[in-house]
């Protein structure tokens, strides 16, 4: 849904077709769920090799009681293997909404 989105908004900003130089960088703050399945490991790497997103922020969401911060602490260790340890990591709040 990032991949999807960030592609849309670049195509409507015109600027695929520029170079970095040429354009500025997108900040970006990341709300994920991070840890349950794949698809937000692959967003998160996706957003940090992209050159035309700047990653200002990562939020994972509070999910289960008995493992508080479990979210936070897969996505903060993804951050450190993956180079970018300077990224704040942030935990977001928790919601009664999440059906997990």
């Amino acid at each position: 849904m990032v991949v999807h989105y960030c592609k849309k908004y670049l195509k409507k900003c015109d600027i695929l077709g520029k170079t970095m130089s040429e354009t500025k960088k997108i900040p970006v703050i990341l709300n994920t769920d991070i840890g349950g399945d794949i698809d937000d490991t692959w967003a998160l790497s996706f957003l940090l090799r992209s050159p035309e997103l700047d990653t200002k922020l990562v939020v994972p969401c509070l999910e289960n009681p008995e493992f508080p911060f479990g979210r936070t602490k897969v996505a903060a260790k993804q951050m450190e293997q993956s180079g970018y340890p300077n990224i704040p990591v942030a935990a977001g709040l928790a919601s009664e909404t999440f059906d997990y």
